[in-house]
């Protein structure tokens, strides 16, 4: 018997379950503009509606990327996520199975107030117990193959 049924059993026990599960609404469902019904979730609806927008947009070598990094799940049993939500941050791509998050930093990444907000954010990654793997747009266009060298090689495939 699951937890929740033990709330009122009937008999000397207060109300039904039932009625108690529907006052205490312990199980909201989340419901979007479109009008589907979705399961309830930890990650904030803000959140995934940024990685929503960040998949649609992604830039070319962001997509470039991807199309290589998908076809790990057939090549070596690995699933990759794009956008992922990861706390209150959206990682660009993240090996959850082997706790790897990798990031395409643009040139916007150079500024010294944008390296100290990535600092932060690696940190907050690694006390989650993430490594993060940053990897410059120039590298990805000039040493593509390079590149995804570098993250089988974070992942241990090579």
């Amino acid at each position: 018997m699951s937890p929740l049924l033990l709330v009122g059993r009937g008999k000397g026990w207060g109300s039904s379950s039932e009625e108690s599960l529907q006052t205490l609404n312990l199980f909201p469902t989340l419901t979007f503009s479109w009008g589907k019904t979705e399961m309830p979730s930890a990650v904030d609806p803000n959140l995934i509606s940024r990685a929503r927008k960040l998949r649609r947009d992604m830039t070319d070598g962001e997509r470039r990327l991807w199309a290589e990094l998908k076809m790990f799940r057939t090549w070596y049993g690995i699933h990759v996520r794009r956008q992922a939500p990861i706390g209150p941050y959206v990682a660009d791509f993240v090996i959850h199975e082997k706790r790897l998050v990798i990031e395409i930093d643009g040139e916007h990444h150079q500024l010294p107030d944008r390296q100290v907000r990535d600092r932060l954010r690696d940190e907050r990654l690694a006390m989650d117990g993430y490594r993060v793997v940053r990897i410059d747009t120039g590298e990805l266009g000039d040493n593509f193959d390079g590149c995804v060298e570098t993250i089988l090689r974070e992942i241990g495939v090579v």
